[in-house]
């Protein structure tokens, strides 16, 4: 009997110091405001990227967010409160409280409740709410549901537009039948402090003066010779992305330009053998080795894997001054006749391994081509997680001088695909079908001997 009052004591006294422990640790908690964010995709938490720009903020900016803040949505709330710095200030300004407020930020267009403004000592910009969170549609479910949370990379933005005196501008290059951005594309790279326009070269001369980096995608038909020369001409001092697919036509003006900058596509598309670097079944569907370079070394480091499909590779002279940013694997190879019934190598086929994007630099130009067109399909981007747009825009803004990547991508709520190699694929298979079948018939063999001996 003393035994057992003995041991209740003692359970006793350790539920009370466990308790009073915890209320204790709660209390520091809470005096100190220590949190964690444990979500995945860090819903609550701004980027290193963004406390690095926030930190060099030299100007007096203002927040204001156009709705109480018990009427804020709470990953907004967090999100805007730590913009919070000895620069920036964070207010928030109802509408029904304060309806003057706005006008003075009011030009055409009437601001909506629930938008923010950032305002700098020049200008501003208004933050619609509904570019707060984008939307996608199920067509399965017939719902609509939410893709990705934009707070962070539309406030980011607007700081960064509010204290900068100029904002990138890149010309889409258009009048040949060119591939368009699709506007998830389009959105993002304006969220990284860039603007779009679109550039049709029929009957003009010159470069526009504001355009930083031509966008080209693949042309239906060639340039004309006083096309060719006026982005000959830009590119002395300018940058530019090419991305083509492959098409039979011989296009002689824009081949000559390439040329000069010691690159070429290549009249074949690759097939990889090596079941590390394509996805599913599909041996056209890349998934490419990254190479020793700036624009991609984070990705290589993160381990994010992207997605080519239908690529041509690019031949690319003994030059010094222009490497590979993507390569197929040793087991891959260039199919040349197309008409071709067999999938497997022939005679003429390319050894790889084999370009899949190049960036030549040469004085002051800088050029970076990629084989294919597929990288900027939003579908093919969606597989990967986002890391195709992510590679255009880290390419963008290394084209633009930047040497650390600004771009701040949304904190999507999209489901992601778990994407597996032919390898992975087969392992998982022998796994699932040879391996723990035989594990569990083992162990319940070896139970059933352990009995019988008892």
């Amino acid at each position: 009997m003393k035994k057992q009052i003995k041991y209740g004591l003692k359970s006793s006294i350790t539920i009370l110091i466990v308790i009073a422990f915890l209320i204790c640790l709660n209390l520091f908690v809470n005096k100190f405001d220590l949190k964690y964010d444990l979500t995945k995709e860090k819903l609550y938490t701004v980027s290193e990227q963004t406390k690095k720009i926030i930190d060099n903020v030299n100007q007096k900016i203002n927040i204001y967010v156009l709705a109480s803040k018990e009427n804020t949505n709470l990953i907004t709330t967090k999100l805007i409160e730590q913009y919070k710095t000895k620069n920036i200030n964070v207010e928030y300004k109802d509408t029904e409280k304060y309806p003057d407020f706005v006008k003075k930020f009011e030009t055409t267009d009437q601001i909506s409740p629930n938008s923010i403004i950032v305002s700098g000592e020049n200008k501003y910009k208004v933050i619609d709410f509904n570019d707060l969170v984008s939307y996608d549609y199920d067509y399965s479910t017939f719902q609509t549901k939410v893709k990705s949370i934009d707070v962070e990379p539309e406030l980011t933005n607007a700081i960064r537009y509010v204290t900068s005196n100029q904002t990138p501008v890149i010309y889409k290059l258009i009048g040949h039948g060119e591939q368009n951005l699709n506007e998830d594309y389009k959105k993002q790279i304006e969220l990284a402090n860039y603007e779009i326009k679109d550039l049709d070269l029929i009957g003009q001369t010159k470069i526009p003066d504001d355009c930083k980096i031509i966008f080209i995608t693949t042309p239906q038909r060639d340039w004309t010779q006083e096309e060719m020369q006026a982005i000959d001409k830009f590119l002395q001092d300018g940058s530019a992305i090419f991305c083509i697919d492959y098409v039979k036509d011989e296009f002689i003006n824009m081949t000559s330009l390439m040329k000069k900058y010691n690159f070429e596509f290549g009249k074949s598309i690759i097939i990889e053998n090596n079941s590390s670097n394509f996805t599913g079944n599909n041996n056209l569907y890349l998934i490419p080795n990254y190479t020793e370079n700036e624009i991609s070394h984070e990705f290589e480091e993160k381990h994010y894997k992207l997605l080519v499909p239908f690529c041509q590779n690019i031949f690319i002279n003994d030059d010094e001054n222009i490497k590979a940013l993507l390569e197929s694997s040793d087991n891959s190879y260039g199919k040349t006749n197309l008409e071709s019934q067999s999938i497997t190598k022939e005679a003429n086929d390319i050894d790889g391994p084999l370009n899949i994007a190049v960036l030549a630099e040469k004085e002051n130009s800088k050029i970076i081509a990629i084989g294919s067109t597929s990288i900027l399909d939003s579908n093919i981007n969606s597989y990967v997680g986002g890391t195709n747009c992510d590679f255009i825009i880290s390419s963008i803004n290394y084209l633009n001088g930047q040497s650390d990547n600004l771009y701040i991508p949304p904190k999507t709520h999209e489901t992601n695909h778990i994407n597996f190699t032919q390898k992975q694929i087969i392992l998982i298979s022998t796994a699932s079908t040879l391996l723990f079948p035989c594990i569990i018939f083992i162990i319940g063999i070896v139970i059933i001997r352990k009995r019988r001996q008892k």
